[in-house]
């Protein structure tokens, strides 16, 4: 080695957006503490049939009736309800629907308000002030009335619900994107694509949303736990998940009944609620952290 090779300082190996996404994200134990718990969650939720089988979820046992929480021969962890439903294995089984209810919902309307939001300030003019016009209306309502309303207009049941969900939040991302993509359009790269003829679509997909991400993730993830706590509401006013297939919102509705005399009932789904929507919005703080860069090494 020359003595020029041996002064000449290393190079840094440069790291990719999300490693550097995530060597922020990871400083915060809070934010940490709730990726923990919803990694929980879904694992639970993914790999139910390991844990309970399907049988046991809306198999009645009148002689097992309000067997309370236990480890014992026989085990039930979160013990039994009115018709002897095994509570545990209606928790790891519900948390499939109340999960997927705040993706879903959240990714519909993020996809949906995003290409509203993206076009409308794209383009401008008429187009601009119809779809904002029709986002005022939408706005105008509250999210859990619109939803509600949706709801008794198409009927109860998981998809009329994730349509509600979907419909009272499309607003939100639009107006979101739309702000974003207004201090975009005017840039010289969009003007370079435009030079090069690259279609407004392409424009718009490849170019403008991939740049508006940040902030749409952030709110995905503070929306997510809305949604879930709007649908366990719903169900718990019977407008969601209908009985017996099991959804946290349902069981408390179901357990209110029972709530002072076998009260692990209603603590159970009503803890698992609070602990999803906590995580997933410790997940969003964590994720805003992240990507500020004034908070960046």
């Amino acid at each position: 080695m020359t003595r020029v090779e041996a002064i000449k300082p290393k190079r840094r190996k440069k790291q990719s957006q999300i490693a550097l996404v995530w060597h922020q994200y990871k400083k915060s134990k809070t934010a940490m503490f709730g990726l923990g718990v919803l990694s929980v969650f879904v694992l639970l939720a993914v790999f139910a049939g390991f844990f309970a089988s399907p049988e046991s979820v809306i198999a009645t046992n009148q002689k097992a009736r309000f067997i309370p929480p236990s480890w014992g021969r026989g085990p039930h962890i979160f013990g039994t309800d009115e018709y002897g439903r095994d509570v545990f294995a209606r928790i790891i089984y519900g948390s499939r629907v109340s999960l997927s209810i705040g993706i879903i919902s959240t990714s519909c309307a993020a996809v949906i308000g995003g290409l509203l939001g993206a076009a409308a300030a794209y383009y401008g003019g008429t187009f601009d002030s119809i779809v904002m016009r029709f986002m005022d209306v939408i706005s105008s309502i509250p999210q859990i009335l619109l939803a509600m309303a949706v709801v008794a207009a198409l009927g109860a049941n998981m998809t009329n619900l994730l349509i509600a969900l979907t419909v009272s939040s499309i607003a939100t991302y639009a107006r979101l994107v739309r702000s974003t993509v207004l201090t975009l359009v005017e840039q010289d790269f969009i003007e370079a694509a435009r030079a090069c003829g690259s279609s407004d679509l392409r424009i718009i997909v490849k170019h403008i949303i991939p740049n508006s991400l940040s902030p749409i993730i952030c709110q995905m993830a503070f929306s997510s736990s809305g949604m879930i706590l709007t649908a366990a509401s719903m169900s718990y006013l019977g407008l969601g998940i209908q009985p017996p297939n099991p959804e946290w919102g349902s069981m408390l509705a179901s357990a209110k009944t029972y709530m002072w005399t076998y009260p692990y009932l209603i603590t159970v789904p009503g803890v698992c609620i609070v602990l999803a929507a906590l995580s997933i919005t410790l997940i969003g703080d964590g994720i805003r952290d992240a990507v500020d860069p004034r908070l960046k090494d």
